[in-house]
């Protein structure tokens, strides 16, 4: 692609994520970054200043990095999703009866059984839905990031608390599941579209010796 090509416009079909080989190599890549002529969404990938980023532009962004025959999940769902995070570190999800991808320090593999419906994205490249990465961010992100991150789909209009909750008891009861819930209703709440969750019981230790909790 000539210089001139990587700072027009892009035509609609045409790629609107740019990489390194796509402006003439890396020298030209830094040199656009380093003047503000492109945003970079991930390493070695970027788009022009001023894009209006979507979706698709930032799951394109991820393709070099997500192995075969697996779906992009959990955080960083929702950053393909809503652009919050950042995606330093790749989780995806493999169907179980298929081989594990093989490790690298970048990425995070989980099993995980997903219908149809939990999966959209492009031929090739796939994410879970907004509501499919709703529930699995509540069951299965520690507390405090599950909530920043519910936050973003929600604000976003992309899933509603009670539309994960609804999804949340699909599964069996455990205590998983439980705190997930917990999680929804605890947003819920302090967006105004639900009840406060009941509160905890404080646990009182009765041991001589010092908690280690």
């Amino acid at each position: 692609m000539l210089l001139r090509h990587a700072l027009t416009r892009p035509e609609p079909g045409l790629p609107r994520t740019l990489r390194p080989a796509t402006v003439g190599g890396e020298i030209a890549y830094s040199s656009l970054r380093a003047a503000g002529h492109l945003v970079e969404l991930t390493p070695g990938v970027a788009v022009l200043a001023g894009t209006s980023v979507t979706r698709t532009d930032r799951l394109a962004a991820l393709g070099p990095r997500i192995p075969p025959r697996t779906v992009v999940g959990r955080l960083s769902a929702v950053w393909v999703h809503t652009g919050h995070g950042v995606p330093s570190e790749l989780s995806v999800l493999y169907a179980p009866g298929t081989h594990r991808p093989p490790g690298r320090p970048d990425l995070r593999t989980h099993q995980a059984t997903l219908a149809p419906a939990d999966v959209e994205g492009l031929p090739g490249l796939h994410v879970t839905s907004p509501l499919r990465t709703a529930v699995d961010v509540a069951r299965h992100v520690p507390r405090d990031l599950a909530l920043t991150a519910l936050a973003q789909l929600w604000s976003a209009g992309l899933a509603t608390p009670a539309q994960t909750a609804a999804r949340l008891r699909e599964h069996r009861a455990s205590p998983c599941t439980s705190e997930a819930l917990d999680i929804v209703a605890e947003l819920a709440a302090r967006d105004g579209r639900g009840p406060s969750p009941a509160p905890r019981p404080v646990a009182v230790s009765v041991s001589a010796r010092p908690s280690t909790r």
